[in-house]
């Protein structure tokens, strides 16, 4: 079977020269895994407002989305605001849900920008990536064992 994974490179957020933060290494993931050929990959969709609005503080939400946050709060972002930083963020929050309907086995993982983990090398994200969902599916069977059967 087939693993689905939804990417968001392509919405690149324009940062200042200079910048630290390494945008790039999204694009290098996907190409890594693109080259792999072991996944379907999907672009991920965009998150509403109200979706957003369900894990995150409503009023924040609604600053954010028109870029209306003050100052303070946009430093701690680390961005500085723009449209794309806006689809950006609401498209790795639905390629966390996407799935969550289906009948199919799945694993989501997102490596969240900004999380130190963002600056690794693609190919130990994704060893780490898949090193935990072992342990993952190790602990669920283990479970199921001892405590449903």
């Amino acid at each position: 079977m087939t693993r689905t994974l939804f990417y968001t490179h392509h919405h690149t957020i324009p940062l200042p020269p200079g910048h630290k933060f390494p945008i790039d290494k999204y694009r290098l993931l996907y190409e890594l895994l693109n080259a792999e050929k072991s996944f379907q990959l999907q672009p991920a969709p965009l998150a509403d407002q109200a979706t957003v609005e369900l894990v995150h503080d409503r009023d924040y939400v609604s600053a954010f989305m028109r870029g209306a946050l003050d100052a303070a709060a946009t430093r701690r972002i680390g961005f500085p605001w723009s449209a794309a930083a806006v689809r950006a963020s609401t498209s790795g929050g639905a390629s966390t849900t996407s799935g969550a309907g289906s009948n199919n086995e799945h694993v989501q993982a997102r490596i969240a920008q900004g999380s130190g983990a963002d600056r690794m090398p693609p190919a130990e994200q994704l060893d780490r990536i898949t090193q935990n969902v072992g342990r993952l599916v190790a602990d669920q069977y283990r479970c199921l064992q001892e405590e449903v059967l």
